[in-house]
């Protein structure tokens, strides 16, 4: 696997050990819905359609002030690298959204 895609997919696991967001949540953010001033993410269309804001900490602003300064968030990343994304590692496979929230 090159470098670059496996220092992005530690960060998407890192975003959501510490926000419990869901895979698909973190790929769709945009910087719409980041909020430096109130520590927050907004997923504007959660997986039951709702809307919510999520509290981050100080790691999820620091990845997002390296993303920012990069003028990238997941989101907003060339197509090719969000679909790679979402196309689970093997040593993912047996580990679900819900099991990262829960730890």
């Amino acid at each position: 696997m090159h470098l670059a895609a496996v220092a992005w997919l530690r960060e998407v696991v890192t975003f959501a050990v510490n926000t419990g967001m869901r895979r698909g949540e973190i790929l769709a953010l945009t910087w719409a819905g980041v909020d430096f001033t109130r520590r927050t993410v907004t997923v504007f269309t959660s997986k039951i359609g709702e809307r919510r804001t999520i509290p981050v900490n100080q790691t999820v602003l620091e990845l997002l002030s390296q993303k920012y300064e990069q003028a990238v968030v997941y989101g907003e990343l060339k197509p090719g690298l969000c679909s790679a994304a979402k196309s689970v590692p093997s040593w993912m496979a047996a580990t679900s959204d819900e099991d990262l929230r829960q730890r």
